[in-house]
């Protein structure tokens, strides 16, 4: 392993200078009074040795801060006694000190057993010691966030912070903080990376280069961002060199191993013996008459079909063959198939190397990283990462900070996802499916067209017209290939030792391309020749009107993203006083350009393209019927441009109780000029109160106690929006002028602005006497007006819709957020739990609904956003059920307060909105983790369990009509109500022929099939190893430590007693993955 991990590293170069913004503060040190002596000094960690800012020093009722080096200095009048030095995350020290023996101290504190925050938190303005905050926020250290493995680095946040939830949903939001804040924008948190917002994909930053990330919960914290925070705020910090700090190497090496999924355990799928049987009824019922007799576009139908038909004309031996060739095939199971040749196990791999260390004029960080994985599927992925900053001090006063970071991505398309083998337009494979035969060589399976046209179609004059699964995807290939490159400059002047201005610089350009191989070999270019192939009547010779060759797909997209800050700083502490604050500007501007075409007829060998096509005309197909040839030509962009203007400071009086305050103007060319003039700033207001420096608070109960509240806005916006008219054209002329057309997107909006939500929060911070429990509590109310909904417009525009998006809806919402760390044990072997807890709800205030129509909110995954006034955003409404029909197994439901079997009036105009029953919130009320850690000298045990509860889903079951027309299976189907009295046993309901369509609407979105979603996950475990130093005596390693995980280990109990994950509940559960890391200082 370490000659690869060598290999990878050689492949890795340093690139030039750059660097991190960071804020570092001079004290401003108080003039000794008459008779008053100076004591000063250094605050160091014990973990680390690094310098603790923010550190507080009393001696009696006086108190300061260390500055940025650690380094205070602090007045009194006594000759003898003691100095108190406490910060949060570290144990409380009290200091005896005598004037006659030295005035020069060097402090060194201990990390507290319970962490309750780093040193600093960051908002990406500025930083602040966190005994100062008066807003609500989460930090997950370096420790946390490599508690787990994987290549994204936000993922890792997931059972870290109670604030931050997931959903494996794919509709919904996938990360959000404090749930969603908005119904029709963007519901995603800004993300900060390195004090500016990030424009590239979160996928190019590489973990390992990430010292914490810190969560901006409510609006004192995040409302300094203004219009973009109403999602809340994801600030990441990079890791920097430090000052006076050794040249220090750090490797690390992570192998990740993921199993091939479980495809046994999926509810689609129903027996071949089973399917069988129910292809032959339905040919005897002639379901499939019209398909068979189909020469228009011949459709594809089973193999069993085909048989069937064969059999009707056959002789007697003949139909006794065919007998026993269908029942082979109800032997088959095409999922043996699809796990013996698509999937396999997969893996990632990760290795990085950075040096870092720093003097009194410089520090340093460099780092290269490199990722290569491939998953269950083939796919491979790669990622290099290069990092290089730099801070100089070019003078007492004057510093320069760069940065630079450059990534390169490379993913490309590895065997074909089951889902996507498909035959016909149906939406799935019938069970009996071959892929390969007994000697593993490739079969075709029908794709488009029936296999008895497909082997006479053009008597050998086409490409041969068959889909072969397992050898298409060697000759149809993508990759996506992606560049990104940032660059940051922070310089600063220090004016007065507590007031510095700075002006920093961002830039960012992504360029992604991608690229779309299919070959002459590939399916999807042998249909497309074969289509518009004409052959001649006399001869037989064809004409290929699409030149035989391959079809070239490419796309580009090119991003780039600049900003330009200029800030003041102030951080001023005397006698019992401390103020710091910014106040500053910037502007910033981010532009997205993308063209995307196909070329014809394309060598690959020699890359160019043989032929041309016409892309407008119609041309016959080969079966019948014309159509266009079109060439996937798109041109597409974007320029959005802001301006912000913004203040924010902090005052606290005798170190405890504190004051803070922050306004920020926005104005952007997404808005007209009467909204960037008139709009309203966002703004906010907190306070805090540490009660533990009271003499009256029982300091043998709590060592630590501030209670904190702050209210404040926030905005969030829809880039897609504008105040004007915007249309597109359309990329082909009109069929009837032939001129260029265009059509209208958005309608014009002059009133258009950010919506707005406010944030109420109230909070404590807490730690007992002895370590044995600390955390946070904090209680929180949001309301969001002027958000985006759907508002009627004038019908005499003579536009072909009713409504525009307009800031005319409002939400509300209220949670909770609770960390609660214990020490259990504290002895040789030290427990430790963490305790998250979330409670989250919102509804939706004001709303207009186009329609009251109930169908148009039964949302059969429960996935879609629900408006309606009173519920929550994503809620679950179901048609009313009675059960089965004793009779004849139908599903019954309700028309008015009348049993029903009209199923067209059910889901039609005879049930509104307000006749649905409402089941619940489709998303988590109350969700978080629960960890516990065990350590034993230098081993360390973890195991983190997840959960969500108060929520539900709708299941999915048999619809008729789709397995029918569609082979969409479900095993709900061999559970079916058969005979009188099953209707006991089960809710499914009876298989009736014809199929009706609006019958499994309503069973599909009645109540019966919802369940509540509520489970516990076994997240991972993970055990560490740190070699002791003495072992590493006659190596050049200073720290060394070995790790082992194993994550998605899947449910330690589910609600439902289906037992479907309610993650995954039309999917499989993901593959468990076990993971090996290497971690080595020198």
């Amino acid at each position: 392993m370490k000659e690869l991990i060598f290999n990878h590293c050689m492949r890795v170069g340093f690139s030039a200078t750059l660097f991190i913004l960071t804020y570092f503060c001079c004290p401003f040190k108080t003039l000794a009074q008459q008779r008053e002596r100076l004591l000063s000094g250094t605050v160091i960690s014990s973990n680390d040795r690094n310098p603790i800012s923010g550190a507080i020093l009393t001696i009696g009722k006086k108190s300061t801060n260390s500055d940025s080096d650690g380094k205070f200095s602090i007045s009194t009048t006594m000759e003898i006694g003691d100095l108190k030095v406490s910060f949060v995350g570290f144990k409380t020290k009290l200091i005896p000190f005598d004037f006659n023996k030295s005035t020069v101290m060097s402090i060194v504190l201990e990390v507290d057993s319970l962490d309750l925050g780093s040193v600093e938190i960051s908002t990406g303005y500025e930083r602040k010691a966190r005994e100062r905050v008066t807003g609500s926020v989460d930090l997950v250290d370096n420790k946390k966030l490599n508690a787990q493995f994987g290549p994204n680095i936000l993922n890792r946040l997931e059972g870290m912070t109670p604030a931050v939830s997931f959903d494996r949903d794919g509709q919904r939001p996938g990360l959000t903080v404090r749930g969603i804040s908005s119904i029709n924008a963007s519901k995603s948190p800004l993300i900060i990376l390195d004090n500016f917002p990030y424009a590239g994909e979160i996928s190019n930053i590489n973990p390992n280069d990430i010292e914490s990330i810190t969560v901006l919960k409510d609006a004192a914290a995040s409302s300094i961002w203004g219009a973009r925070a109403g999602n809340g705020v994801i600030v990441i910090t990079s890791k920097a060199g430090r000052k006076n700090q050794e040249m220090s190497i750090a490797l690390n090496s992570n192998l990740s191993i993921t199993s091939r999924p479980d495809i046994y355990k999926s509810q689609n799928f129903i027996s071949s013996s089973d399917y069988i049987d129910l292809e032959k009824f339905l040919y005897s019922k002639g379901y499939y008459q019209s398909l068979l007799e189909n020469t228009s576009n011949y459709p594809v139908v089973s193999q069993i079909v085909e048989l069937l038909r064969k059999r009707s004309a056959a002789t007697a031996e003949e139909q006794a063959q065919i007998d026993r060739q269908i029942e082979d095939l109800k032997g088959n199971d095409v999922r043996g198939d699809i796990d013996r040749y698509l999937y396999s196990t997969g893996y990632n791999q990760q290795y990085a190397l950075s040096i870092n260390g720093g003097s009194e004029k410089n520090t340093y960080f460099y780092s290269a990283g490199y990722d290569k994985g491939k998953n269950q599927l083939s796919a491979t992925n790669d990622r290099l990462s290069i990092k290089a900053q730099n801070a100089f001090n070019l003078s007492d006063r004057l510093s320069l900070r760069t940065n630079l970071l450059y990534t390169a991505t490379t993913n490309r398309s590895g065997k074909p996802d089951p889902a996507s083998i498909r035959s016909g337009v149906s939406q799935g494979l019938y069970p009996y499916a071959m892929l390969a035969d007994g000697e593993g060589n490739s079969l075709a399976i029908p794709k488009i067209y029936r296999e008895s046209y497909v082997a006479t179609a053009g008597n050998g004059k086409l490409l041969d017209w068959k889909y072969y699964p397992l050898e298409d995807y060697k000759n149809s290939e993508s990759s996506r290939k992606s560049q990104d490159f940032l660059a940051n400059v922070n310089l600063e002047y220090q004016i007065l030792p507590w007031l510095k201005a700075g002006a920093r610089y961002q830039f960012e350009k992504q360029i992604t391309d991608g690229k779309t191989l299919n070959t002459e070999g590939s399916f999807f270019t042998r249909n497309m020749i074969n289509q518009f192939t004409q052959l001649n009547q006399v001869t037989g010779a064809p004409k290929y009107i699409i030149p035989r060759g391959s079809i070239l797909d490419l796309n580009k997209i090119d991003l780039s993203s600049q900003n330009l800050r200029t800030q003041v700083d102030v951080d001023k502490s005397w006698s019992d006083h401390s103020i710091s604050g910014v106040i500053g500007a910037e502007v910033g501007q981010s532009r997205t350009n993308g063209n995307s075409y196909r070329t014809f007829g394309y060598n690959d060998e020699l890359g160019v393209a043989t032929g041309l096509v016409d892309p407008v005309n119609s041309y016959p197909l080969f079966y019948g019927g014309t159509a266009t040839i079109g060439n996937n030509n798109t041109f597409y962009g974007t320029d959005n441009r802001s301006i912000a203007y913004y203040a924010s400071g902090a005052y606290t009086y005798l170190g405890r109780y504190s004051f803070s305050g922050s306004i920020r103007k926005d104005q952007s060319n997404i808005f007209a000029v009467k909204t960037n003039q008139k709009g309203r700033p966002f703004w906010s207001a907190g306070v805090a109160w540490d009660l533990t420096k009271e003499a009256f608070f029982p300091l043998s109960t709590f060592s630590y106690f501030k209670v904190r509240a702050t209210y404040g806005t926030s905005g969030n916006v829809d880039n897609s929006l504008s105040a004007l008219t915007t249309m597109s054209y359309t990329g082909s002329p009109n069929s009837l002028t032939g001129f260029t057309q265009a059509v209208i997107n958005k309608f014009a909006n002059s009133d258009l602005r950010w919506e707005k939500t406010g944030m109420f929060n109230i909070g404590i911070d807490f730690a007992t006497s002895g370590g044995r429990i600390s955390g946070s509590l904090d209680y929180y109310q949001k309301k969001g007006t002027d958000l985006l909904g759907d508002a009627l417009i004038d019908i005499t525009t003579g536009l072909k819709v009713t409504t525009v998006r307009k800031n005319v809806a409002a939400m509300s919402g209220k949670g909770i957020d609770l960390t609660l760390n214990t020490l259990n044990i504290d002895s040789k072997v030290k427990w430790r739990s963490t305790l998250l807890l979330a409670y989250n709800q919102n509804r939706v205030r004001n709303y207009y609904l186009s329609t009251y129509q109930g169908s148009n909110y039964i949302t059969p995954q429960g996935n879609l956003i629900t408006p309606v006034e009173g519920y929550p955003v994503y809620s679950i409404f179901s048609y009313r059920s009675a059960g089965l029909d004793p009779q004849t197994g139908n599903p019954l439901g309700y028309l008015g307060d009348k049993v029903s079997t009209d199923y067209t009036a059910i889901i039609g105009s005879g049930t509104q909105v307000s006749d649905l029953v409402y089941n619940g919130p489709s998303t988590p009320v109350v969700s978080g983790a629960i960890r516990n850690t065990l350590n034993y000298k230098n081993f360390e045990l973890s195991v983190n369990i997840t959960y969500k509860l108060g929520y539900y889903f709708r299941k999915s079951s048999v619809a008729y009509s789709s397995l029918f027309a569609g082979w969409v299976q479900h095993a709900d189907y061999m559970s079916r109500w058969k005979k009188e009295g099953d209707e006991r046993f089960t809710d499914i309901p009876s298989l009736i022929y014809p199929a009706d369509p609006n019958r499994d609407a309503f069973y599909a979105g009645s109540e019966t099939l919802v369940r509540r979603a509520d489970h516990l996950r076994l997240q991972y475990v993970s055990i560490a190893y740190n070699v002791p130093g003495i072992k590493l005596k006659k190596l050049p390693v200073r720290d060394l430590s070995i790790t082992a995980n194993a994550s998605n280990l899947g449910m330690l109990w589910v609600a439902n007693k289906d037992g479907v994950d309610p993650d995954y509940p039309y999917d499989i559960s993901p593959p468990k993955m076990l993971s090996f890391g290497l971690r080595a200082q020198f």
